[in-house]
């Protein structure tokens, strides 16, 4: 299919511009936080909808596999709380913070589980990835230059 209309392009190439891919670890780290939480917190409660919202579409974002009923139910329950309002009582608004965190992790676990995420490779270990001498840490002894050849 070749699409010739500037607005959908325009609109898909700002997609690929705003894209990044989606990091497991500070998803985890917010959840922990949600669990430790003891009042109010608007940034941490957009940050987790902002991870249920992402963690739902990944898992419906992949046709060619049909997710099992637990698996559905824990994508359901991501979007109804992502998309919810939060109580205005603190301690209910808390338990909804807990209750978005103990979802969003069982649905991260679920998906790691179906291997329909896979975790990228941290920055500091791509610069890392060369035939440097730090790459080959765990070297006893530095390997020893093919060239000059021994005499």
């Amino acid at each position: 299919m070749i699409v010739r209309d500037p607005s959908v392009l325009n609109t898909v190439l700002k997609g690929l511009r705003e894209w990044t891919p989606f990091d497991g670890r500070r998803a985890l780290d917010d959840m922990a936080h949600a669990f430790d939480a003891s009042a109010p917190d608007a940034l941490l409660t957009a940050q987790l909808r902002g991870h249920l919202r992402r963690l739902a579409a990944i898992a419906t974002s992949d046709q060619m596999f049909d997710l099992d009923e637990d698996t559905m139910r824990l994508v359901e329950a991501a979007r109804e709380l992502a998309d919810g309002q939060m109580p205005a009582d603190d301690d209910r608004f808390v338990g909804r913070l807990r209750r978005m965190a103990y979802v969003g992790s069982e649905l991260l676990d679920r998906l790691a589980e179906l291997r329909h995420l896979r975790e990228p490779i941290p920055v500091d270990e791509v610069a890392a990835c060369t035939f440097s001498p730090r790459f080959h840490a765990s070297w006893s002894t530095p390997p020893a230059p093919p060239w000059p050849p021994p005499r």
